[in-house]
């Protein structure tokens, strides 16, 4: 299945590799949460696992860019999930054969080394379905012909969360039927058959120059490090909007830390609801990035407008807060909670919208400058954001009462009070750019 020298792109076997990728790690994922809930409840270990999978994305989430910059991106894809299949499989049979030897000293190592390759995984995924899409439309250009087909970047988007929602229900279901080991397998297999099928696509054309900007050690030394956030400063500058991307990271922490006690106790909606409030703001995320996919991505204000969508996220969390006490209680609380849900499917759009809009925009400004480096760069700033904004939420959320619609009321007026200062000092220091 290797792929000859003359076979061309196909992005739409790396998005569904990414998809059945995708199902298999969210499926291992909930089953481990499951396995050590139930058979090692201790918070230790759950930190463990968490650390281990946030530490290598954010370490090497950079050289994986530079690597995408300067390697051929499809043995990259491929490369990395035939080692992860390999390493699902091993584990399993680890489990299999009974070994003495504390389940943690397999699960840790091989969580490590999954986060590891997906540090190397995903910049090379972004870089090869943006070069494809910058590819296909300056090919319609020279012809004169309208772009046909999908945003491929953004249908990978939708896709993999698609998977992400399958991939955990069927952990909860399968993790009691099957146990730890058979999810491995199963897992394993779905990352070996993507790996291998990976491997029948060639590598998309990239921006000439990047190749360039992807050689040399000083790539991976902190001065390197330190150019690359430098210029990220001024490809903000230039209307990329990097820093709204990294505090956006945080502010939704603090609607996710406050979300469980806000509709449970304050709004006093069953458990249930809770689920179902998690499903609204993971699907408006998939559905806008479906939408961005076959329509947004080809018209003109779908683009470059993550100030705007950053603004309307702010003013929904104001919404959400507004919502009064006991709103959920009593009889005709499946009608009226379409309301809170409907208010969490739009910041999940807008969110979505965000990314979308800050990945599109800073690979246009950085192709033919390595560009892989920097979307592997931010990728690895906003990995680093989310465990400090959770722990710094989490510290302030302790200190007051944990119904309190203040904390999204505070979210509402970091988000806005940020986005109205950075659209003030690009206007004000001559950029003309919003």
């Amino acid at each position: 299945m290797m792929h000859s020298p003359e076979a061309g792109p196909r992005p739409g076997v790396i998005v569904l590799g990414n998809m059945i990728t995708n199902f298999g790690n969210s499926l291992y994922v909930v089953g481990l949460f499951i396995f050590i809930a139930r058979d090692y409840p201790n918070p230790l270990f759950l930190g463990m696992i968490q650390a281990a999978a946030y530490l290598p994305v954010v370490l090497f989430s950079f050289q994986g860019g530079i690597r995408a910059d300067r390697e051929n991106r499809i043995r990259i894809i491929s490369g990395s999930d035939i080692l992860r299949g390999a390493g699902f499989i091993s584990a399993a049979l680890l489990f299999f054969s009974r070994v003495s030897i504390h389940p943690m000293l397999i699960l840790i190592p091989m969580v490590l080394f999954n986060a590891f390759m997906q540090a190397r995984f995903t910049p090379a995924v972004m870089s090869y379905l943006l070069d494809i899409n910058l590819y296909m439309k300056r090919r319609g250009k020279q012809s004169g012909r309208m772009q046909k087909g999908p945003d491929w970047f953004s249908l990978r988007t939708a896709v993999t969360h698609l998977a992400s929602l399958a991939g955990q229900g069927a952990g909860a279901v399968l993790s009691g039927l099957l146990g730890m080991s058979w999810l491995l397998v199963i897992s394993g297999a779905g990352f070996l058959f993507s790996g291998f099928w990976e491997r029948t696509s060639a590598d998309a054309p990239k921006a000439a120059g990047d190749s360039a900007h992807g050689v040399g050690d000083e790539n991976f030394s902190l001065r390197g490090v330190m150019g690359h956030i430098r210029r990220l400063h001024a490809f903000h500058r230039l209307g990329v909007p990097v820093y709204l991307y990294l505090g956006i990271q945080g502010v939704n922490s603090m609607l996710v830390i406050n979300m469980p006690f806000f509709l449970l106790r304050r709004l006093g909606a069953p458990e249930m609801f809770l689920g179902l409030a998690m499903a609204a703001l993971f699907g408006g995320s998939l559905l806008y990035a479906a939408a961005d996919s076959l329509l947004l991505s080809k018209v003109s204000w779908g683009r470059g407008k993550a100030g705007l969508f950053g603004l309307l996220y702010a003013g929904f969390l104001l919404l959400m807060s507004m919502v009064p006490g006991g709103y959920l209680e009593g009889s005709g609380m499946m009608f009226r909670g379409l309301f809170p849900l409907l208010i969490l499917l739009i910041c999940g759009a807008l969110l979505s919208a965000v990314y979308l809009s800050t990945l599109r925009e800073l690979h246009a400004q950085s192709a033919g400058q390595g560009s892989g480096g920097y979307l592997g760069l931010l990728e690895a700033m906003g990995t680093a954001v989310l465990p400090v904004s959770y722990l710094v939420n989490s510290a302030i959320a302790g200190l007051l009462p944990l119904d309190t619609p203040w904390l999204l009321r505070s979210a509402s007026a970091v988000l806005f009070t940020g986005i109205m200062i950075m659209i003030l000092v690009k206007r004000y220091s001559g950029s003309g750019k919003t």
